[in-house]
């Protein structure tokens, strides 16, 4: 599961080939084919750089990832736009393509280019390789973030941490000390902090600070690292990183991925159908819950939740390939064939067998997931 700061992205794996899934605007999804986006058209207003931007969210927001892309590759060309943030947008925009590839080569431009890259591109690397199935390699990736991320802390408290600081954060100790008459007698005969206290606060203060603002990408390193250990079979590793999972929303989806891929259908079963009475509008929530119940056996039930997201989006190829092979396993194939003939999605092809058995609800493993600063 990705985030893009502007909504929830989620997609599927089916049979190791990337499917369309439509979601609520809430839970937005994936595209792996482009809608008809608009025209790019020349401006000459004075706001031309404003309309780029505004122009640049729209195509986001529409998930129209091959429009955005192209309007980035020319803005690189002019060289209007800040470059290292252009490559960013390519890297975010390329991954939901699924141009793994192309995205990992723009977020490596960002890392030889920038004399300090942000922390979290590395992060966005090993996404990329885990999806070209180069599982150790992103495993690298991660751990390099990690040193990364460790030395760039250590550097920051040594720069807070001097002499100079030490003795400005003293003062500023004493200040407090002295906001009320009645608070500075009652610790006047306290001894004040000695320059190795003081340090020692000011290294909790930035250790805090950093944790606080590095929280979505350490969440989002720790979900990573859970996916690769199942890929790699690492049981100690994969339980390492179970029990340092949280309640929150992306941690749950990848955890039920992971049961689902390990065959534990009903656990990830209850997952989503928790998360789905807290979250009903994320409409994708219910083909998981669908999947799930395929793969229980209760076709009927599948067919009957996987309703609710066909209602909004009856264009779904995953979602109709779903309602096939519940056809195929209720009735026959002829059933399953008519509704893939029905279906009026120009990618879907009736000639092609319902491979929903197949099928793998895979959040992905990126949480929060921002292309630049």
């Amino acid at each position: 599961e990705l985030r893009s700061g502007r909504g929830t992205l989620r997609w599927l794996l089916t049979d190791g080939r990337n499917s369309t899934l439509v979601s609520s605007d809430r839970s937005r999804t994936m595209l792996m084919s482009r809608s008809a986006g608009a025209p790019l058209k020349a401006g000459n207003s004075k706001n031309d750089e404003a309309a780029k931007v505004t122009k640049l969210e729209e195509y986001i927001k529409a998930r129209d990832y091959t429009g955005a892309l192209a309007l980035l590759e020319f803005n690189r060309k002019t060289g209007e736009e800040d470059e290292d943030k252009t490559l960013m947008w390519i890297g975010y925009s390329a991954f939901h393509l699924g141009q793994y590839q192309r995205g990992y080569d723009a977020y490596q431009e960002v890392i030889n280019t920038s004399g300090n890259p942000p922390h979290e591109v590395y992060l966005y690397q090993a996404a990329c390789l885990y999806y070209m199935q180069m599982y150790s390699q992103a495993e690298e990736k991660a751990t390099e973030y990690v040193q990364v991320s460790k030395n760039a802390l250590k550097d920051k408290i040594q720069r807070a941490t001097t002499d100079e600081a030490v003795q400005e954060k003293s003062k500023e100790l004493k200040r407090e000390r002295m906001k009320s008459q009645e608070q500075y007698q009652k610790m006047a005969a306290d001894k004040p902090p000695s320059d190795e206290e003081v340090r020692q606060q000011i290294t909790k203060e930035i250790e805090a600070e950093h944790s606080t603002q590095k929280a979505p990408e350490l969440s989002l390193k720790n979900r990573l690292l859970f996916h690769l250990a199942h890929k790699i079979d690492d049981q100690d590793k994969l339980m390492l990183r179970h029990q340092e999972l949280t309640d929150t929303q992306e941690d749950q989806l990848s955890l039920a991925a992971i049961h689902y891929l390990r065959s534990h259908f009903q656990e990830a079963t209850d997952i989503y159908k928790r998360l789905l009475l807290e979250n009903r509008d994320d409409l994708a929530l219910n083909v998981y819950v669908a999947m799930c119940y395929y793969k229980l056996d209760y076709y009927d039930v599948s067919l009957e939740i996987l309703a609710v997201y066909l209602q909004a989006h009856p264009d779904s190829a995953i979602a109709v390939n779903l309602k096939a092979c519940n056809h195929f396993r209720l009735y026959n194939g002829r059933a399953a064939e008519a509704e893939l003939k029905v279906a009026s999605a120009p990618h879907l092809c009736a000639s092609t067998p319902p491979t929903c058995c197949y099928s793998v609800p895979d959040p992905r493993v990126a949480g929060t997931f921002r292309p630049g600063p």
